[in-house]
């Protein structure tokens, strides 16, 4: 009679296995609490057969439960959820129980559902109030105290002593860097630089001027 009772009851969801000993599994689907929104904010549905096969001396003795094909649910989801079976089990003993079975199996899934729903608009309530302080913290700058400051200015005096030194070194390098150029200067590039040069070199020009008796020479 309970087999018949759950079939009109259930009708799809049920599935017949075995005749003997007397088994079947029943389709337990959670409701989705975002049913009725755009479909970008739909949750994940929680998705399960409860499997019952029934012993000989049932119901005085609980039904073998399963839970099978489980989707939207870890090993230790699974684990409370027998557990809480076995306890509603004790509970019915002597009577017809896999109504009340599969009924607190649908609540508890919905539930976990609208956990799991409330636990992802925390975690982005918090996400969200984390991303406005940092906003606030950009635009309010850093405060500055006494030991800030103090160590502020010792980084600056160090850069700034760094780069003095830098620049020291520079200037102390070029007159080497001038010689080293010049030490390779063609001669031509020294007599053009030199003016002495250029001037001596005019002078025994207009020194040297020899007239030449050609008569001499015929």
């Amino acid at each position: 009679q309970e087999l018949e009772a759950l079939e009109s009851i259930y009708f799809d969801e049920f599935e017949k296995i075995n005749d003997e000993p007397p088994s079947f599994r029943i389709l337990i689907e959670s409701q989705d609490p975002y049913e009725d929104y755009i479909e970008e904010e739909k949750h994940e549905i929680i998705k399960l057969y409860l499997y019952i096969e029934y012993p000989k001396t049932y119901p005085e003795v609980k039904p073998i439960m399963e839970i099978q094909e489980a989707e939207g649910l870890d090993e230790d989801d699974i684990s409370k959820l027998i557990e809480e079976l076995d306890q509603v089990a004790e509970e019915n003993l002597g009577m017809g129980m896999v109504f009340s079975l599969s009924s607190q199996l649908k609540e508890t899934v919905d539930n976990l559902v609208v956990e799991r729903k409330e636990q992802k608009e925390k975690e982005e309530e918090e996400r969200r109030k984390r991303e406005e302080e940092e906003e606030r913290k950009k635009h309010e700058g850093t405060k500055v105290t006494v030991e800030s400051f103090l160590a502020w200015k010792a980084k600056f005096d160090k850069e700034q002593k760094e780069l003095e030194e830098e620049n020291q070194l520079k200037q102390k390098k070029k007159p080497n860097e001038f010689k080293k150029v010049k030490s390779v200067l063609t001669g031509r590039q020294l007599f053009e630089q030199d003016t002495t040069l250029l001037d001596s070199d005019k002078a025994f020009a207009e020194e040297g001027d020899v007239e030449v008796d050609l008569e001499l020479f015929e």
